[in-house]
């Protein structure tokens, strides 16, 4: 359009405004506001980071809109941009703003996730690269309990080739320095790391070269799946299902569900590797590879029924076997469920599991189940009164261990031929000669709906720790080798199980087929136990509660959709929390 020869043409002189969202976390700004522009700052766009007037003092903030306005409309101008890069685009501002209200967050909690630890600055002597072009948004599982180093650099060749950015997401730190190495050496090119453990330095300079820059591997933590990523070509999330793959603050947040709806908008593909797949995965993936393939080597099934009372934690033939491995100068990881005491008893008498005679869940100390508070009584198969661990802690095990093998048992970072760990101690894929199972039942009995979908992912990423060779194996002791878990694991398909578990979830209507919140807070009163009675009727929910908890009182919300109940609920937070009431909301958690 040619400039206009008329200076008052009021086309001429209408104001640029943006729309902020202060960095406030609550749902009162989630909208944002406007201010004007000024002259002096015209590269103010979307995902800016900016300084503005609020109630009379001065806050941060993001622009999530650039418009025309008015010029008769008086405005608070931005005063100030921080840093030379936007922190978000519209494609990713739209994921952002959708993982805001499923999680029931505000606005401002997941912007500022999408933003580098530091000012980010642009050197002069890089130009940001072009946009990709259009791709197609395609997701697949690849289920393998094989080493990922070959994997990754197969996936990574083509993207990084096509002058586009890939980033690999994995559970922990050190995951994040084994898998970037391994790809260096692969693919013959620095790889960018980042993550919580990383200097905050060199994480800005890793955002910074991501988001202008295309033909980049970028390897890091959970983080990085909200970060601007220029020419993003594909993301690679390694054991989706692992913990670490969620927010433990809220929002809650998970990279499957994130990278997924980002995918679908970006328009990139998506790869998902690790030798068990989520339930949600399957429900959400339509394509898998490899299910058919065994994901992992021999796994050895030790009946704990067979053996005498008072045989303690660890049974001969397992405590033979460890033996067996120190003596040839193999390695071996020997697995416990909890860092502290036995989660299951057995009786002394039968040898049956102790379990609540009205919910069915496993019985720890005591005679009130943990769960529904029932009455534990005495055994339900003999009437025994006199029960014994099943499993055992850290401590315990090591213990009982040193007495057969002394020193060669330590704990994880001790670089002993013999570690004993919990869940975030398992060893790499492939990485050891043989994995002990301590205890699987009392992960089986364990009082929630995700029990055997919990254990067959736990176990199943222990077995795939085993490398491949001649006597290598997984021994499990149990109580109950007819379990369906069990057999799953013996078979190193977990597929079939995981597709049996879904359907069950289906009729059930638990997640994924439904929804689940959790809503803790640190106080309750007839005001809010009413308000969330309402919003429950209005939008279909089920509300139960309150239970006493340690910090509070907890709800559990559940229904097919719960998204009415959400929005509804994020017009009442904001009044519990200007109450000094604490709220916890955590959307489909990993633990009830």
């Amino acid at each position: 359009m040619g400039r206009c020869c008329r200076s008052a043409c009021r086309r001429c002189i209408l104001t640029r405004i943006a729309q902020v969202v202060p960095n406030v976390p609550t749902f009162a700004v989630d909208d944002g506001f406007a201010y004007a522009i000024p002259d002096e700052l015209p590269n103010i766009a979307v995902g800016s980071h900016v300084t503005v007037p609020l109630g009379g003092r001065k806050v941060k903030g993001w622009v999530t809109s650039v418009r025309s306005g008015d010029p008769k409309r008086t405005l608070k101008s931005i005063l100030a941009v921080s840093g030379d890069l936007p922190h978000f685009d519209e494609a990713l501002l739209e994921t952002l703003r959708w993982t805001a209200l499923f999680h029931v967050a505000p606005m401002s909690t997941l912007l500022a996730r999408s933003g580098p630890p530091n000012i980010a600055r642009l050197k002069t002597d890089v130009a940001p690269t072009s946009a990709r072009p259009a791709g197609e948004a395609t997701a697949t599982y690849i289920v393998t309990g094989a080493p990922y180093r070959e994997t990754l650099s197969k996936l990574c060749r083509p993207v990084v080739a096509a002058g586009d950015n890939v980033l690999v997401v994995c559970a922990t730190a050190e995951e994040v320095q084994l898998y970037a190495t391994g790809l260096e050496a692969s693919l013959d090119q620095p790889v960018l790391r980042v993550g919580s453990a990383i200097a905050a330095r060199t994480v800005t300079t890793a955002w910074t070269i991501a988001a202008t820059t295309g033909g980049n591997v970028i390897v890091g933590t959970r983080e990085a799946a909200l970060w601007p990523l220029g020419r993003l070509g594909a993301v690679i999330v390694v054991e989706e299902g692992r913990r670490g793959m969620t927010s433990p603050q809220t929002p809650t947040w998970t990279v499957r569900d994130v990278v997924l709806h980002r995918g679908e908008i970006e328009k990139f593909r998506t790869w998902f590797v690790g030798p068990v797949p989520t339930v949600h995965a399957l429900a959400a993936i339509p394509n898998l590879v490899g299910a058919d393939k065994r994901a992992w080597p021999l796994v050895e099934v030790v009946n704990r029924f067979d053996e005498p009372p008072g045989t303690g934690p660890l049974l001969g033939a397992s405590v033979r076997a460890i033996r067996n491995v120190c003596k040839r100068g193999g390695s071996a990881f020997v697995f416990v469920n909890r860092r502290a005491y036995a989660p299951v008893f057995r009786c002394l008498t039968c040898k049956e599991l102790r379990r609540c005679p009205d919910c069915g869940a496993g019985a720890e100390k005591g005679d009130l189940c943990s769960r529904c508070q029932a009455s534990l009584g005495g055994c339900p198969s003999c009437g025994g009164r006199t029960f014994e661990p099943v499993g055992a802690g850290i401590g315990r095990t090591i213990e009982i261990l040193r007495r057969s093998i002394g020193d060669a048992v330590g704990v994880a970072g001790s670089n002993a031929p013999v570690i004993v760990g919990t869940e975030r101690d398992i060893p790499p894929i492939g990485s050891v000669d043989l994995v002990l199972i301590v205890d699987a039942d009392g992960m089986l009995l364990a009082p929630h709906f995700r029990a055997d979908e919990e254990t067959m992912r736990i176990l199943g990423r222990a077995a795939a720790s085993v490398r491949r060779g001649t006597g290598n194996r997984t021994v499990v002791q149990t109580n109950q080798p007819g379990d369906r878990v069990i057999t799953a694991l013996r078979s190193g398909r977990p597929v079939p199980l995981l597709r049996e578990i879904l359907n069950e979830r289906r009729d059930s209507g638990f997640p994924p087929s439904g929804a689940v919140i959790i809503i803790k807070t640190s106080s309750t009163s007839a005001a809010i136990e009413s308000e969330l009675l309402v919003l429950g009727e209005r939008s279909g929910a089920t509300v139960l509660g309150p239970v006493p908890v340690r910090d509070g009182q907890r709800w559990l919300i559940q229904g097919r959709d719960l998204h009415r109940f959400k929005l509804a609920l994020r017009g009442v937070v904001g009044g519990w929390r200007d109450s000094d009431v604490k709220v916890r909301i955590d959307v489909d958690p990993i633990d009830l």
